[in-house]
């Protein structure tokens, strides 16, 4: 079986990374909405209203989906 690698190893990262956001997310979240407000003074503030857990969360998520197809299509033997 041959194994496209940079797609393998990139959806390993994906995946790992999508799951440390999931685990972390509202203070990740909280975080974001602070450099938000640091940043950008009054325009950070509502700029830092969208920052919230759920929204981290689905970023994590699909950033676990992405990391999934990258394996799932390394793993078949598809002519790159």
């Amino acid at each position: 079986m041959t194994i496209f690698w940079p797609a393998f190893i990139g959806g390993i990262v994906c995946v790992v990374i999508g799951i440390v956001i999931l685990v972390y997310r509202s203070r990740l979240a909280d975080t974001n909405a602070n450099a938000q407000r640091a940043v950008f003074g009054k325009t950070g503030d509502r700029v830092a209203q969208n920052s919230t857990s759920g929204r981290m969360g689905m970023t994590g998520a699909g950033i676990v989906i992405v990391g999934l197809v990258g394996i799932v299509l390394s793993l078949l033997n598809l002519n790159w």
